[in-house]
């Protein structure tokens, strides 16, 4: 999880006010709620898609 969080980082000041480590996927921002939803197979089909 950490190399997929750390590859796919994004900023946005939105997420930054909420001092939130986001994960950028496709373009859509998820906060660190959103990621602990998902599976990490889930988050690694989504990105190997995106390849």
């Amino acid at each position: 999880m950490n190399e997929v969080e750390h590859s796919y980082i994004c900023r946005s000041a939105f997420f930054e006010s909420f001092r939130k480590k986001v994960l950028r996927i496709k373009g859509v921002c998820y906060n660190e709620i959103h990621i602990n939803k998902l599976s990490k197979i889930a988050i690694l089909k989504v990105l190997r898609r995106t390849q």
